[in-house]
């Protein structure tokens, strides 16, 4: 709480006690599960409640403006139907603004709201579950400069494999066979929240940690 006194010419002062939001906001991890892996796919985890995210055309540029990294088709990739963000709702068969393809379609969505593991949260603690920031879909949509300076509103995405030799999980990037990190914003449609166990709450301190360190 913040003190302080408020003195007009005339006036009798009063003095009362603010609480001023945080500089540094409280910073949560989604912790990566061990016994969920699934080789070659991303390590995702699902948002509540269980609703779509339209990508509109906005929202499309937004998400390739966030990974100059990759060629327009790897982009494309990345929305593929059976790739974890997008199943049955992404490409083709929706209308592609980037490469302008499918142009008579639908617009394609998040099939659910998702993160992944290793992705950095922030938001209120409500009970037993975190209720997070985003990028909230029913607003203006964000610039990438805006976004990218934000590490709670994109996560990397990332996969977790079975590793024979080490026997433990082992997580890499997800590299869609092109070799390059994939960059996802996290977009809500409507408040969502998380399970506040399955989050680790960081020490804003220190160093975020890697999105590959275990746990």
């Amino acid at each position: 709480m913040t003190a302080f006194t408020l003195a007009v010419e005339g006036q009798k002062p009063v003095s009362g006690a603010l609480e001023l939001p945080s500089a540094s906001p409280r910073i949560w991890r989604v912790n990566h599960d061990k016994t969920s892996w699934r080789a070659n796919l991303p390590e995702v985890f699902r948002l509540d409640p269980d609703l779509h995210v339209i990508l509109t055309e906005p929202l499309q540029r937004l998400w390739r403006g966030m990974n100059p990294q990759l060629t327009d088709d790897q982009w494309r990739r990345c929305l593929g139907n059976t790739l974890a963000f997008t199943n049955g709702t992404g490409f083709p068969g929706r209308h592609d603004y980037i490469n302008n393809m499918d142009v008579t379609e639908k617009d394609p969505a998040f099939d659910q709201m998702r993160v992944c593991g290793g992705a950095f949260l922030t938001g209120t603690p409500s009970g037993s579950r975190l209720l997070i920031d985003a990028i909230d879909t029913r607003k203006p949509i964000p610039s990438v400069e805006y976004v990218m300076a934000r590490r709670f509103l994109w996560f990397e995405a990332v996969n977790v494999d079975w590793s024979v030799e080490l026997r433990s999980i082992v997580i890499r990037p997800f590299k869609g066979g092109w070799g390059k990190p994939v960059y996802v914003p996290v977009l809500t449609s409507t408040d969502a929240s998380y399970p506040l166990e399955l989050l680790t709450e960081m020490d804003t301190s220190q160093p975020l940690p890697s999105v590959y360190q275990y746990p």
